[in-house]
């Protein structure tokens, strides 16, 4: 039994109704741009995103000075270096509320240059 367009209760589908197959195929029409609007947005958010981390990377390297972050610190040359070793090592063993001695640290600083191959010979 067919019905016709004027048997058809509105607000309902349906199936013989002339309209109603045209109005699916827009409501499908309408559902694939969308979907292809929000994932081309969120494709878009996502690469603005990534814009502004990389230019907020690039203003904080611009902010810090360009030499202390290349560079790293300046280190002692190297005979200081086994000076400054050992005073430290004479620093651990000896009691800090002695009074500080440099003839008896001498040694200690002696015997750290030797055994690190220095040569120690007076000037004339």
């Amino acid at each position: 039994m067919i019905l016709s367009a004027a048997a058809c209760e509105p607000g309902r589908f349906c199936p013989h109704h002339p309209v109603d197959p045209g109005l699916l195929v827009l409501i499908a029409a309408a559902l694939i741009a969308i979907t292809l609007f929000a994932t081309a947005a969120v494709a878009l958010v996502a690469t603005i995103d990534q814009a502004a981390r990389y230019v907020a990377r690039r203003i904080r390297r611009a902010r810090t000075p360009a030499a202390a972050a290349q560079a790293p610190e300046p280190r002692p040359p190297h005979h200081l270096a086994v000076i400054a070793a050992a005073l430290d090592d004479w620093w651990l063993v000896t009691d800090p509320r002695a009074p500080f001695d440099g003839a008896a640290i001498a040694p200690r600083v002696e015997t750290y240059l030797l055994s690190s191959g220095y040569e120690i010979t007076p000037r004339p």
